[in-house]
């Protein structure tokens, strides 16, 4: 099925799917609410600690302080995210900004005001395999990812292909529903597990290794991005600013002060223990996964396009300044550094 129709085959799935409402718990010093508040319909594509700048945010009463109340709950996947701006069901989301250059490239709407994550926050990980130097060395492995279009799986079947692998000859794509990579790997499914933060982390405390780290072998790279409706931000810049701005400090207050940041992974992710959610962020900020900064790099966005180009997802007729919109980045930017 093409992309295009996986959209609009998940708009009416999106808008009656029922997320996990994360609401903040957490002072962070300094943190201070604003009297009457914006209410926000927000989607994040999957609850991971590769939005940890989000969870900050939250907890630290950053969004609030810029007038905004957000309700967020997580989509089930990078389609339904984007499936849920253009349904309606939410104003901004959070996943795999391709999913905006698919819907302009098939005439419809979508824009992207700023960077979550700036590199594939994956890893491979194993209990029976020795760390892989070279991409050949997958050949004969059955690895697990999320389902296309997920950019885990997007990710892996590019490297793949350029290490001169057939999938499905030389290698096997198990693909299972986003954020059940890992317990596929564990029951013996498949050789190796594409997956994120905390999974990652739970499953090297159960007896697992990293093996493979895609943060450095695709370097500088838009894995998620947040996408709006180009009638949102004509209508109602005010709220766009407010929501880029509260990124742009959370992100910078996550690297700032880690141990806050621990604490906020910890109230997202209870039912797992303390230690494993304090390696899962001291790996997040090792390699620099959270955007450091909200503003969409030309780099980054590069790196993203040639991937999805490679693949066929999109053909790459929409130029970055007609699908990024950095204006709202820029300006929480001044603001910031004010």
């Amino acid at each position: 099925m093409k992309i295009v129709g996986i959209l609009k085959a998940r708009m009416v799935q999106a808008a009656l799917a029922v997320g996990v409402t994360v609401a903040p718990v957490l002072a962070h010093p300094g943190s201070a609410v604003a009297a009457d508040l914006k209410e926000v319909n927000f989607s994040e594509a999957v609850h991971n600690l590769g939005y940890i700048n989000l969870y900050v945010g939250l907890h630290a009463g950053i969004f609030e302080k810029n007038g905004l109340k957000m309700n967020v709950s997580a989509a089930g996947g990078d389609t339904q995210t984007f499936a849920a701006v253009l349904g309606g069901s939410a104003d901004f989301a959070i996943g795999d900004a391709t999913m905006a250059v698919m819907s302009r490239e098939a005439g419809g709407p979508g824009v992207v005001v700023g960077t979550v994550v700036q590199r594939a926050h994956y890893f491979g990980v194993s209990k029976t395999l020795e760390p892989i130097t070279d991409p050949k060395q997958f050949k004969g492995l059955t690895i697990v990812t999320s389902p296309e279009p997920n950019t885990n799986y997007s990710v892996a079947k590019r490297m793949l292909e350029n290490a001169g692998l057939k999938i499905g000859t030389d290698t096997t794509i198990l693909q299972v529903s986003p954020g059940t990579e890992i317990a596929a790997m564990l029951a013996g499914q498949a050789d190796m597990a594409i997956a994120y933060q905390p999974g990652v982390a739970s499953a090297v405390d159960q007896g697992a290794k990293v093996v493979f780290d895609f943060s450095n072998y695709v370097g500088p790279f838009c894995n998620t991005g947040i996408m709006v409706l180009p009638s949102t931000v004509e209508t109602d810049p005010e709220m766009v600013q407010a929501l880029v701005t509260s990124f742009e400090e959370a992100s910078r207050m996550t690297y700032a002060d880690p141990d806050f940041a621990k604490k906020v992974a910890r109230a997202e992710f209870p039912d797992l223990p303390g230690e494993v959610v304090d390696a899962a962020i001291d790996a997040e900020l090792q390699y620099k996964i959270p955007a450091e900064t909200v503003v969409v790099q030309k780099d980054q966005w590069k790196n993203l396009m040639d991937m999805q180009i490679y693949l066929g997802n999109v053909k790459g007729t929409v130029p970055f300044d007609e699908v990024i919109d950095n204006s709202f980045a820029e300006k929480a930017v001044e603001k910031v550094e004010g």
